[in-house]
């Protein structure tokens, strides 16, 4: 692992994942420095992605879903509290299959559907 310390230069983003097999990157991008945190990163930077120890996103869609629920949304916005389900029921499948990316993918989606059925049902509330 290289250190923060070796960033006090500029490197190509190909130099610091040379030896990774099947990494297809564009030869020229230059680093010059690295962000743990997405909020914080800037021009050059390249962002790592660390497994979360607090949080994960199927976790954030449960709870949206659940609160979805409690808002009567199986009755008032019954589709999208459907779509929100099966998108959850997806990402925890990838999860299973250790396919990251599509976990995380449907874990937002699924999410953002809860949400969709939020809203639905305040709206047919009012």
């Amino acid at each position: 692992m290289m250190s923060a310390e070796a960033l006090k230069a500029e490197h190509t983003l190909a130099g610091l994942l040379h030896g990774f097999d099947d990494v297809n990157i564009r030869q020229d991008l230059v680093v010059s420095g690295i962000a743990l945190d997405s909020r914080k990163v800037q021009a050059g930077d390249v962002f790592l992605a660390v497994a979360g120890t607090q949080t994960h996103g199927l976790q954030h869609a449960r709870q949206a879903i659940a609160v979805a629920k409690e808002a009567g949304a199986a009755d008032r916005a019954a589709f999208h509290l459907k779509a929100a389900e099966d998108y959850l029921e997806s990402a925890e499948q990838a999860l299973n299959d250790r396919a990251y990316s599509e976990a995380r993918r449907d874990a937002k989606q699924a999410k953002m559907k809860a949400l969709d059925a939020l809203k639905a049902s305040e709206t047919t509330n009012n």
